[in-house]
């Protein structure tokens, strides 16, 4: 469905938790930490957020990877492991393998903003829902059918074309230095992406059903 479980995002953690998770993966307090959340996948557009992190020079600038290349624990592909060579003892970038989706709230709240590049047509990107709801600001590009999930008001949206490394790059840092528009982001998106909760789902799914079966019985009568 195109929807989430809105309540599997929303657990809030203390900024006590939230220091603890990071100190697990290896990032500080101080840290601006870029999240990626999907499959490690060249059409994710991995390789190209990879790159942008890699040419910010703020050495506080940190991205964190979460997901595998397949949709659980698997095996490595081709891609997967040419990322794992670019992340591999670099201080900057963690990666962490595949997340039970009920355990990914506190990877988002521990992190400043999340970046979902994909450079193909996105069918949903539910991810970026995930981030909203859990109240994280929001890059994306402008792939699919993910861009009609979002509020543009509330969430930069890119174009995914040659020059996507350097955008990527520019949006970062401009979040990184502006913690009020962030803020003013999360507020916004919180509300928008409470529209898409499961339970507001099935009740415009009941609506309709509703409303056709009206209509059914009316055209019966003739």
């Amino acid at each position: 469905s195109n929807c989430i479980e809105n309540e599997k995002f929303q657990i809030s953690i203390s900024p006590e938790q939230k220091l603890e998770v990071r100190k697990t993966i290896g990032f500080n307090t101080d840290d601006f930490v870029v999240l990626f959340c999907g499959r490690l996948v060249e059409e994710k557009g991995i390789k190209e957020l990879v790159d942008a992190v890699l040419n910010i020079q703020d050495p506080k600038v940190k991205l964190l990877l979460i997901g595998s290349d397949s949709f659980a624990k698997g095996n490595r592909g081709q891609f997967a492991k040419e990322i794992e060579k670019l992340v591999i003892d670099n201080r900057k970038i963690v990666h962490l393998d595949y997340v039970e989706n009920n355990q990914l709230y506190q990877y988002y709240q521990s992190a400043d903003l999340q970046v979902v590049p994909s450079i193909v047509e996105e069918a949903a990107g539910l991810v970026a829902l995930e981030g909203m709801i859990s109240k994280i600001p929001l890059i994306i590009t402008q792939s699919g059918g993910m861009v009609e999930y979002v509020n543009k008001k509330y969430t930069r949206v890119i174009p995914k074309d040659i020059n996507l490394v350097a955008s990527l790059r520019k949006n970062i840092i401009e979040l990184r230095d502006n913690p009020e528009e962030r803020q003013r982001m999360v507020e916004g998106a919180y509300e928008w992406a409470k529209q898409f909760s499961k339970q507001r789902y099935y009740a415009d799914f009941c609506n309709i059903m509703t409303e056709w079966r009206k209509e059914v019985e009316k055209n019966s009568l003739w």
